[in-house]
């Protein structure tokens, strides 16, 4: 009995350790482990602060792997000191601030930015920001560029983004654009309304023809317009020649010999 009593103890102390590990452990792991809700929000700030960092821009590996370039992202309809952050979120930082007219965007918005969206460049470069200033959608009448005229720039070959800085940087607005059946090459502007090298109002919106890169696409509607009908050829019967004998030229000899005037009768 006192060898089964010694032995009985000696399972209960067992037992007794054992269940103050397990309690120990438990604790342990309790103060230190994070409920999956806020495993979760954490994980959501952090992505959402690298999201902000990246939104506009590549990651830092794409970044990496571009030798160090980045490109410019698109600031349209941005102020611009949130412009200027992002740029600053980029590598890249805020150069001359120009101020131009713009029918499309509210005073004080970002309208782009030259070198135009998507131009990569080497970090730490200047990217200049145009900034606009009038009232958007005004009536030509009313609108602060009314009476100012300016000359079409030749865009044609040009991508959206690159046109749109081509344009504002003189003060042109770009209105809206249309996808174009053409060979060319897809995304490019294969025509404009008004035409290269035409003077209008710089109250006026541009509108431009894209090419969707299909000939076959559905048929063309902005660049049919812009250039006009083909001209035609006048209506009605070609011209005919005067009815009746052609004139003759006066003979230089006589049809006829002259008569002689007649003799006098001899006397008897």
């Amino acid at each position: 009995m006192p060898g089964h009593r010694s032995n009985a103890t000696r399972i209960l102390l067992l037992t007794a350790l054992v269940a103050a590990a397990l309690t120990a452990c438990g604790g342990f792991a309790s103060t230190t482990s994070t409920s999956p809700a806020a495993s979760g929000s954490a994980a959501t700030s952090g992505s959402s602060a690298t999201g902000s960092a990246t939104s506009r821009g590549s990651s830092p590996a794409t970044s990496a792997l571009r030798g160090g370039k980045e490109a410019i992202p698109r600031l349209a309809g941005d102020t611009l000191s949130v412009a200027e952050l992002y740029l600053r979120q980029l590598g890249l930082r805020a150069g001359q601030t120009l101020h131009k007219p713009n029918t499309k965007y509210q005073s004080g918005l970002v309208i782009t930015t030259s070198p135009y969206a998507g131009d990569v460049v080497p970090y730490g470069s200047a990217v200049d920001l145009l900034v606009a200033v009038g009232s958007p959608g005004c009536q030509q009448p009313e609108c602060p560029q009314n009476g100012i005229y300016v000359t079409m720039p030749d865009v044609l070959g040009q991508t959206i983004d690159q046109v749109t800085t081509t344009l504002a940087l003189d003060g042109i607005t770009l209105g809206s654009y249309a996808v174009e059946a053409s060979s060319a090459a897809r995304g490019t502007v294969i025509c404009t309304d008004p035409a290269a090298m035409v003077k209008f109002s710089a109250a006026m919106p541009v509108k431009v023809g894209v090419s969707s890169g299909d000939p076959n696409s559905p048929p063309a509607t902005l660049c049919e317009e812009s250039s006009g009908p083909p001209p035609t050829s006048p209506t009605g019967p070609p011209p005919t020649s005067p009815s009746g004998p052609p004139p003759t030229s006066p003979s230089s000899t006589p049809s006829q010999p002259p008569s002689s005037p007649p003799q006098p009768s001899a006397s008897p």
